[in-house]
C-alpha cells in the first residue's frame, strides 16, 4: 500500500475496464505486462523496492 491506498499489480493482459474499475474504487493500479524474463517475485521486488538481485534489462 502506498500512503494507505491499496495498490494492485496487473501483469497479465486484461480487459482495460478491469483497471478502470479498480481505479474507480480507489485502488492504485500499476499495469506492467510481464516480460518472459520477469517472474512475479521480480515484479513484486520492483514494486516494493525490495532488493531481489539484479533487475532484468
Amino acid at each position: 500500500m502506498t500512503n494507505g491506498q491499496p495498490k494492485v499489480l496487473i501483469s497479465d493482459k486484461m480487459d482495460p475496464r478491469a483497471a478502470q474499475i479498480f481505479r474507480e474504487r480507489g485502488v492504485e493500479v500499476d499495469e506492467r505486462p510481464a516480460s518472459p524474463r520477469m517472474n512475479c517475485w521480480q515484479l513484486s521486488a520492483i514494486m516494493t523496492g525490495w532488493p531481489f538481485g539484479p533487475r532484468p534489462k
